[in-house]
């Protein structure tokens, strides 16, 4: 039940992170952007970067049980990951390589793919990140610029959106049994630079209602930093599966 559990809580934590990194380009051209079409334009823009490093915190609870945790990680353009962290007073990592994402089983040591392993819904929501940019103009219901802020000094247009409901779980659920899915509602904030126009910052609200887990739900911020930096090299182990 705890190694169940722990997939509930990757599957919240690898949809985010998937969409970040297709959820991100802005100098003030801002002025002649739409909140939505900026959305769009850094989606563009963080695929073009080479390397940059993320942090991870997030708090998760399924019923009445919750979980804060934190990761550390690095990113490889084009679809390279390396995600490190500790869940559950269990040591969790997890890479991506191409389309296959491989997890080690805390339990015995072992690298298996996702496809592989019991995780409940999470197999499938690592597959969409493709469909989840190619819809994105469409699951965007609602954007809005908030007020400036500073990341670390740098000057950041900061947008808020909520996708559509109904869009974002048929996109985030496909393959799964999504009937058993009540609701699926999410609330994202990017923090844009608006010099570079990367994304430095995303906190995403997510709360999943079905009738077999009850209540799924999630915070999570994720601060990207150390953009094109050489020394961000992602190494894979080489006992992973073929």
């Amino acid at each position: 039940m705890k190694i169940r559990r722990i997939g509930l809580y990757l599957f919240l934590i690898l949809l985010t992170v998937v969409t970040v990194f297709y959820i991100s380009s802005c100098s003030d051209k801002f002025s002649n952007l739409s909140p939505k079409d900026s959305i769009i334009k850094a989606s563009e823009k963080l695929k073009l970067v080479k390397a940059y490093r993320m942090k991870i915190e997030a708090v998760l609870s399924i019923k009445d049980v919750e979980q804060k945790l934190s990761f550390t990680g690095e990113v490889q353009n084009p679809n390279m990951m390396h995600l490190s962290g500790e869940l559950m007073g269990m040591s969790i990592d997890i890479y991506q390589k191409d389309s296959n994402f491989f997890i080690k089983n805390p339990v015995n040591g072992k690298w298996v793919k996702t496809n592989d392993f019991t995780l409940g819904d999470m197999n499938d929501i690592l597959k969409t990140p493709e469909k989840t940019i190619e819809n994105l103009k469409d699951i965007i219901e609602k954007a809005e610029y908030l007020n400036d802020e500073q990341v670390k000094g740098v000057d950041c247009k900061v947008i808020k959106f909520i996708p559509n409901n109904g869009k974002i779980k048929e996109i985030l659920l496909e393959g799964t049994n999504a009937d058993d899915v009540d609701e699926v509602n999410a609330v994202y904030t990017l923090w844009i630079g608006k010099k570079d126009l990367l994304i430095y910052k995303m906190n995403v609200d997510i709360l999943i209602k079905d009738n077999t887990s009850g209540k799924r739900a999630m915070n999570m911020t994720v601060d990207l930093y150390d953009f094109n930096k050489k020394d961000v090299v992602i190494n894979f182990p080489p006992d992973l599966p073929k």
